[in-house]
């Protein structure tokens, strides 16, 4: 919404301003997928899940239009499968597991070609006709854009122990994500000032902690549980490509940049 001839002086709302002009846009596109998975189960106490995942976009040229992303999970439950740890007071429930993932993500919007904005209201003549503009968006467009990939490790365990009071749940990962897509800035004398790029490739790894116990619990009364967790994620990036660093937000001269071997968004 643009609203002009301001009634009530420093009072910035819409509705203090005597004409409104929506301004409006929109976006589509087509996205299919297939989906498959099957799960496997030993004597309840070896579970595994496999998993694919196939993507395609109307967004992205033919050459990056679609995408594959497997999974696969496996877990183990030591106090099922190991006889003296099932009546064991001390653990009551252990299970560790680890897993390998994979997940895509498609840009939103039309970032692969140059584009033109409409404005059929751009100004109005003192007759009172609007004159109509068309204008270059300063959006460069992109047809090399293609979809991240995310691929993740993860090993951790869940246990109750204490006679289920306390529980604990814990995992390190290491994730790696390959063309992360960014809003990259250009010099202005191009035309443009920003266009939509992959980044080749950044790694994550960090560690989960989640840790609750009951101090009392009652059956048909009060119960009272405390919890904790703690988390720590470092990002870093290791491929660049051909470039040394990417400009993705703030100023050209002081502002957020992936560079390589710094934090993503480093200052």
């Amino acid at each position: 919404m643009a609203s002009s001839k301001q009634v009530v002086f420093g009072r910035l709302k819409h509705d203090n301003f005597l004409e409104k002009e929506e301004i409006e846009g929109e976006s589509s596109r087509n996205l299919l997928g297939l989906y498959a998975q099957t799960d496997f189960g030993y004597k309840d106490f070896v579970f595994v899940t496999l998993s694919a995942r196939k993507d395609w976009t109307s967004i992205l040229k033919p050459e990056h239009r679609s995408i594959l992303y497997p999974s696969a999970t496996v877990s183990f439950i030591p106090t099922k499968a190991i006889g003296a740890l099932a009546d064991n007071d001390m653990i009551n429930f252990w299970k560790v597991r680890l897993g390998y993932g994979t997940s895509a993500h498609f840009p939103e919007g039309y970032y692969t070609e140059d584009g033109v904005f409409e404005n059929v209201k751009s100004f109005r003549t003192v007759d009172g006709t609007y004159i109509i503009t068309n204008s270059i968006l300063n959006q460069k467009g992109n047809p090399d854009l293609k979809p991240e990939l995310l691929k993740e490790f993860e090993a951790g365990f869940e246990s109750k122990l204490l006679k289920n009071r306390l529980k604990l749940d814990f995992s390190v990962f290491n994730r790696k994500t390959k063309d992360l897509l960014v809003k990259q800035s250009l010099a202005p004398e191009s035309g443009f000032t920003y266009r939509r790029t992959n980044i080749g490739e950044i790694r994550s790894n960090g560690i989960e902690l989640d840790m609750g116990y009951d101090i009392f619990k009652k059956k048909d009364g009060i119960s009272w549980n405390v919890g904790v967790n703690f988390t720590k994620n470092k990002t870093i990036v290791t491929d660049l490509g051909d470039t040394d660093k990417i400009h993705v937000a703030g100023f050209s001269d002081l502002g957020n940049f992936a560079i390589e071997g710094e934090v993503l968004g480093v200052m």
